[in-house]
């Protein structure tokens, strides 16, 4: 029997993203993925990559993470000692933004396009471009 199990696309996205940093974008490409479908970013809102996620990243495992990644100290090594701090290590930062991220838990970047003209009709924009057109002869002259 072979103990080696083929890998889904989705399963290489999630285990390229643990080994190169949560870099999205490259561990959906590496995993098979063509480039523009990782630049829409559409695979993060699929339900099976969320479930993957979850089943990698236990909601009640990573809560222990958390907690103990918070009350990590970090030490430097100094010419005179070593000195201990208080404040978290700098991969303590970038693990959880990872998981966040890979987790969806961050708000989604949002541009929003306003149409003024949306819902006028024909009459009403063919009066609204009467009176831009009058305005733009009154500045030209």
């Amino acid at each position: 029997m072979d103990e080696h199990k083929t890998l889904t696309k989705r399963e290489k996205v999630v285990m390229n993203l643990v080994t190169n940093g949560g870099n999205m974008n490259k561990a959906v490409v590496d995993a098979g993925y063509s480039v523009p479908y990782a630049d829409s970013g559409k695979i993060t809102k699929t339900k099976k990559l969320q479930d993957l996620i979850e089943r990698v990243f236990p909601p009640d495992e990573l809560i222990k993470f958390y907690t103990a990644l918070l009350n990590k100290k970090e030490s430097a090594q100094y010419e005179g000692g070593i000195y201990v701090g208080e404040q978290p290590h700098s991969d303590v930062s970038r693990i959880l933004d990872m998981i966040n991220k890979l987790q969806g838990n961050y708000a989604p970047d949002k541009i929003q396009l306003l149409d003024r003209y949306e819902g006028l009709s024909d009459e009403e924009l063919a009066e609204r471009k009467a009176e831009l057109d009058h305005i733009l002869k009154r500045d030209d002259t």
